[in-house]
């Protein structure tokens, strides 16, 4: 850096994020006394709650004590196993640090991660109880993976389409899970987070109404569709139910501009 100019070390750094510059300064000795205090990682609301989550687990150092209903089991019960997904690369990178500021065991499965590799992670996973964290990108790990080997999901943070995080909660409920699986979704009040959490409820709402009253092949197998002049077919009630989704949603949206322009 000693022949580099200032200004274009200024302008590099103004571009990187705080992680980014953390990242950069631990890959030197000299720079190390400028990266972030590790506590500082533990000022996040989410972090806070994602090691409460795992601290209600009895497989690493931040254990709780047994409950009475497990004392009189004949011991603690058995312990949780947790799918964290992230839609951010950069997030997983985070979580890394954290889960090891916890002592706790993990691996990782991104979209970078090969393909031969993807199914030893997956096996190292489900063998090894001691690994208690399987940590995935939301779009590589929610798809033709089984890892029923866990029986707690926890969504990092939203994906616009809400039929993705549904994906990847799939990865722990599939054929032959004998334990209940918890879904944990972390929600920053106060934030655009929370508007994500409106619009995915929304169209989920939608899809469900419509997939509700569309016939399926076995109740219209026995019946003889009508013949309609100029393809004018008639409104059905999937149709109508989602007009009126989108009608009262819209009504809810212009009463909140509304009281915003005149908190009176």
């Amino acid at each position: 850096f000693f022949d580099c100019s200032m200004d274009v070390i200024v302008e590099d750094l103004e571009v990187m994020s705080d992680f980014e510059i953390d990242l950069f300064c631990g890959k030197y000795k000299h720079l190390r006394r400028y990266q972030l205090d590790r506590e500082e990682f533990f000022n996040s609301g989410k972090i806070r709650t994602l090691q409460q989550i795992l601290s209600s687990n009895n497989n690493h150092n931040i254990t709780t004590l047994a409950s009475p209903s497990d004392a009189q089991e004949g011991g603690a019960h058995k312990p949780s196993r947790f799918l964290i997904f992230s839609q951010f690369t950069q997030m997983l990178e985070i979580l890394k640090v954290v889960l090891d500021l916890l002592n706790v065991k993990f691996v990782v499965l991104t979209g970078q991660t090969n393909v031969a590799e993807r199914q030893l992670l997956v096996d190292q996973f489900t063998n090894d109880p001691s690994i208690t964290v399987f940590l995935l990108s939301t779009r590589a790990g929610g798809l033709g993976l089984n890892l029923m080997a866990a029986d707690t999901v926890i969504i990092f943070d939203q994906d616009f389409n809400p039929h993705n995080d549904r994906q990847a909660e799939d990865r722990a409920y599939r054929l032959g899970q004998t334990r209940d699986v918890r879904v944990f979704k972390l929600i920053s009040k106060g934030t655009i987070e929370m508007e994500i959490l409106q619009l995915a409820t929304t169209k989920v709402q939608i899809d469900d109404s419509i997939s509700a009253t569309a016939p399926t092949p076995s109740t219209s197998a026995n019946h003889t569709l009508p013949t309609y002049n100029n393809a004018q077919l008639p409104n059905t009630t999937a149709t109508q139910s989602e007009k009126s989704i989108k009608k009262s949603l819209m009504n809810q949206f212009r009463k909140r501009v509304l009281s915003i322009q005149d908190p009176s």
